[in-house]
């Protein structure tokens, strides 16, 4: 996520995260969850999260 416009996802988690619904909360967790999958699934293991 280092890569992400405006800063990472860890520090707009860290920042914003009293701000956020749980139903946002969960649209990220499905999310980052889905993308691990997938580049699992290509073979791909990222171990920076």
């Amino acid at each position: 996520m280092e890569f992400a416009d405006g800063g990472s996802l860890g520090n707009y988690l860290k920042n914003n995260f009293d701000n956020l619904t749980w139903e946002d909360k969960y649209k990220f967790a499905y999310q980052l969850a889905y993308a691990v999958s997938y580049l699992h699934e290509e073979g791909i293991v990222h171990h920076d999260l």
